[in-house]
Parts: C-alpha cells; sequence; structure tokens
C-alpha cells in the first residue's frame, strides 16, 4: 500500500509503503448476478482492515483463459477498520481485475482514499 501524500503515509505508519495480504470470501450473490463477498486485509506489525458485503459486478464476458472482468467496491468504516494503526479509519476502495472459476485465480489492483478521523 502507498499514498498519494507520501510523508504523511510515513508519519503514521513509520514507512513509505506497507505489504500485506488480503484474503476474501464469497458471502452471496446480488440480485444481478454479481457476489457479495468479505475481506481481510492484514499488514503485518501495522494493521488490518475487514470489509464486509463488498459488491462485485461482473463487467464482461470471459477471455480465452477464463479469466473474467470484475470491479469491486469495498466499503472502509470504523468498525472493520479495526486494529492496529488502521483503527477508526474510513473509506472505500475499487478494486478492478479478474476471477477464474475454473483456475480458482484471481489478480486485482485496488484504488481508493481511506481515512483516518
Amino acid at each position: 500500500m502507498t499514498s498519494s501524500r507520501p510523508l504523511a503515509f510515513k508519519q503514521a505508519f513509520g514507512q513509505f509503503n506497507i505489504t500485506g495480504g488480503i484474503k476474501g470470501a464469497i458471502t452471496g450473490t446480488t440480485p444481478i448476478g454479481g457476489a457479495t463477498l468479505e475481506h481481510h486485509i492484514g499488514f503485518p506489525g501495522v494493521g488490518s482492515i475487514i470489509s464486509y458485503n463488498d459488491i462485485a459486478t461482473f463487467t464482461g464476458q470471459p477471455d480465452a483463459q477464463g479469466n473474467i472482468p470484475v470491479t469491486e467496491t469495498v466499503p472502509i468504516t470504523t468498525t472493520t477498520a479495526y486494529s492496529g494503526e488502521f483503527a477508526g479509519w474510513t473509506g472505500q476502495l475499487i478494486a478492478t481485475g479478474t476471477v477464474n472459476f475454473t483456475t480458482g485465480a484471481n489478480a486485482f489492483s485496488y484504488t481508493g482514499n481511506i481515512c483516518h478521523n
């Protein structure tokens, strides 16, 4: 994770970028054929965020390898930005990428804003 305000980011986290991982799970479907998900986003030694009721929308047809384009909205609230340096943060992330139900592979990039309140 990096910031558009690197000095403020370093002040908050002690470094210019932080690394971690994301674990997601499909929790349901939407009326228009999308999916609802939750994500656990963790940055060891820094903190964690959990997002609930993320909405994934399939935005196109599968390519030759079976990769389906997807856009997800990921709301972050003070109750889901729950630990470490992220406690009390809010905002929204947008994930764009692909899912492949045959291989189980997912590839996404997240953008957006989360802020300490």
